[in-house]
C-alpha cells in the first residue's frame, strides 16, 4: 500500500480513488463541509452548521468529499488470525518503579483494563497524523496528510511494521481544518469502544499536526516541528532547534 502511494502520490481525490480501487478494503465516501468544518452524516443536512456553507453545488453534487477506510473489518480480521493473537498475548512483566512499556502507564490501565475484562483480545490503538511533502520542504502543492492507526497491543518490535499500520485517510493538498475528518474517526472509535473491540489510547502528531487536530494556532511550515531534524533541514531550522 505504501509503495502504491509513493508511486502515484495522489494530489486529488480522483487519484486517491484509483489507488484504493485495487485494494480489498471497504472504502466509505463521506460528504464534508467545503471548509472542512464538519462531516454530513445525515442525508437531510444541506449546509454546514458551523460556517453555513452549502453541502451541494448547483448540480446537486457534494462540493467536497473524503474517502475513509474503516477499521472494524480489518481489526476483526486480524483478531481472527491465531498468529496475530499469539503476538498480542505476549508476556509483559512489569518492573517496580520503572516505565518500560505502554502497558505500565496509567492511561493503559484506565482505558484498557475495563475493555480487556470484557474481551481479552481488545486492541489498544494509536492515532498517528502527519503531513508529507514530495521532494523538498518548500514544495507545498504536492503535500498530503496521512492518517493511520497503529496497534499498540503488539510487542514493541512489531508496532511499526507496515502490515500493522492501518491507513484511514489520505488527504490530498493542504489540510486547513481536521474537524470533519476527526468526527468520522471519533465516531468509529466510539463504536469500537462500546463493542469492546478496541480502545483509542494515544494520539501521535508533531506540532503542526497537533495544532490542526486541536484547532489551536501553532507553528507551521518549515519551522513547524522543533523536535525532529532530518537530513533535508536547512541550517536555518537547525539554528532554531539548537537555540538555548
Amino acid at each position: 500500500m505504501w509503495t502504491d502511494l509513493a508511486d502515484v502520490w495522489p494530489t486529488t481525490v480522483y487519484q486517491l480513488e484509483k489507488v484504493l480501487a485495487g485494494k480489498e478494503w471497504q472504502v466509505v465516501t463521506y460528504d464534508i463541509c467545503n471548509n472542512e468544518c464538519c462531516c454530513f452524516f445525515s442525508p437531510t443536512e444541506t449546509a454546514c452548521t458551523v460556517c453555513g456553507e452549502p453541502r451541494f453545488d448547483a448540480h446537486g453534487c457534494a462540493r467536497r468529499i473524503v474517502l475513509y477506510v474503516p477499521l472494524r473489518r480489518r481489526l476483526l480480521s486480524l483478531v481472527a488470525n491465531q498468529g496475530f493473537v499469539n503476538l498480542i498475548e505476549y508476556d509483559h512483566q512489569p518492573r517496580a518503579g520503572l516505565f518500560c512499556d505502554i502497558r505500565d502507564g496509567t492511561e493503559w490501565s484506565r482505558i484498557m483494563a475495563p475493555l480487556l475484562a470484557t474481551n481479552k483480545h481488545c486492541l489498544a490503538l494509536a492515532c498517528c497524523i502527519d503531513g508529507v511533502s514530495k521532494g523538498k520542504f518548500s514544495v507545498k502543492t504536492e503535500s498530503v496528510w496521512i492518517h493511520v492507526t497503529k496497534i499498540m497491543s503488539l510487542p514493541p518490535a512489531y508496532r511499526n511494521k507496515p502490515e500493522f499500520q492501518l491507513l484511514n485517510f489520505v488527504l490530498p493538498g493542504k489540510c486547513k481544518n481536521f474537524a470533519a475528518y476527526g468526527q468520522i474517526y471519533a465516531r468509529e472509535c466510539q463504536d469500537l469502544f462500546e463493542d469492546a473491540i478496541a480502545g483509542l489510547v494515544f494520539l501521535v502528531a508533531d506540532n503542526p499536526a497537533m495544532s490542526m487536530v486541536t484547532g489551536t494556532t501553532g507553528s507551521a511550515g518549515q519551522q513547524g516541528c522543533h523536535l525532529v531534524c532530518i537530513a533535508e533541514c536547512n541550517q536555518y531550522i537547525v539554528n532554531i532547534i539548537t537555540k538555548p
